[in-house]
């Protein structure tokens, strides 16, 4: 696969990023987005590397809150953004380490 949107059927969502003592995420909407999205270093956004997405089923969390505990996170919207209490979470073992793929409930 090469879009989480193909992977979780939604165009927006959150992507948590392990980096080895912490986790780091975005909440951002993923629909052009070929590969995993990270922080363009220019700033204008969001950028994907292309690489390969593994197809896995999610496990739903009735509480997606414990993910997100002291996560730091880049958020890029124009509005408030507000998170729901339950989701479809992925788990992506990835070379340079696990990367959690949030899908809550409600979002687009």
């Amino acid at each position: 696969m090469k879009t989480l949107q193909e992977l979780t059927g939604r165009e927006s969502g959150l992507v948590l990023y392990d980096t080895g003592h912490s986790y780091e995420g975005v909440c951002l909407n993923w629909s052009d987005i070929n590969g995993l999205p990270r922080l363009d270093p220019m700033g204008f956004g969001f950028i994907g590397l292309g690489e390969d997405i593994p197809e896995i089923e999610p496990v739903y969390s009735e509480d997606i809150s414990c993910f997100l505990n002291n996560a730091k996170f880049w958020m890029r919207s124009d509005t408030d953004t507000v998170i729901p209490a339950g989701g479809q979470v992925y788990r992506l073992i990835m070379p340079a380490g696990d990367v959690f793929v949030i899908a809550p409930d409600g979002w687009a």
